[in-house]
């Protein structure tokens, strides 16, 4: 058993031997504390306690057929707190209130083990790209590209923005728009235009020219690709 669930019982305990089973809302309560604990996956604390025991009275007072609103002020939470607890109870109530049936948890299962395969071929695929192309030479649109390609047909290479996480989060590359004046930098003729430029200069002011260089570089980024 993790060391946290010791823990997480400890408080659990604490938190529930002042309820009382003759009151129907403080045994509801209990039965709530109980499962959401046992579902947690962390250490807890005391706030965490105490914003559960606050849903599973929201919870209670919604089931009774109780508006928001009235909850909100019967527990002296936000409007917006309330929302979120029976938001909790649209996603995981069943889970939580212990009403699960063995079907639904196959099914859970079922979905977050294609999920996982999921991940693991589009993260193996990026491998498989960088090894090939290095880390500098490619794009965000560029791997999506080849993501539609290599993965299997049961599974949608993920949008720009999904690939974008998973480079920073799984491979610790972060990327990032190019500033309009890298152009001229990375302009491979750049240096042979800046000195056929000084030199027709130089020759200018031998002549004793006036000359007027306006720099329009900071006002219209295509002046770099003329």
């Amino acid at each position: 058993m993790p060391k946290y669930k010791m823990h997480n019982d400890v408080l659990l305990h604490q938190q529930t031997c002042l309820l009382r089973d003759a009151n129907e809302e403080e045994a509801s309560l209990r039965i709530w504390l109980q499962n959401r604990v046992t579902l947690a996956k962390m250490r807890l604390s005391k706030r965490h306690l105490k914003q559960y025991e606050k849903e599973g009275r929201v919870l209670f007072r919604h089931l009774a057929g109780t508006p928001p609103r009235d909850i909100a002020k019967e527990l002296g939470v936000s409007t917006t707190f309330v929302n979120n607890a029976l938001n909790v109870l649209r996603a995981k109530g069943r889970q939580v209130l212990g009403l699960e049936s063995e079907d639904m948890k196959q099914r859970r299962q079922l979905v977050k083990a294609r999920q996982e395969e999921r991940r693991k071929a589009v993260r193996e695929a990026i491998l498989a790209y960088i090894e090939e192309h290095g880390p500098h030479s490619f794009t965000l649109s560029d791997l999506y590209v080849h993501l539609q390609h290599v993965l299997p047909p049961y599974i949608q290479a993920p949008p720009v923005s999904s690939i974008s996480y998973i480079l920073r989060s799984d491979f610790h590359m972060r990327f990032r728009a190019t500033p309009p004046a890298m152009t001229r930098y990375l302009d491979p003729m750049y240096d042979e235009k800046r000195q056929w430029v000084s030199r027709l200069l130089a020759h200018f002011m031998q002549q004793g020219l006036t000359i007027v260089s306006v720099d329009e570089s900071h006002v219209r980024a295509e002046s770099f690709l003329k």
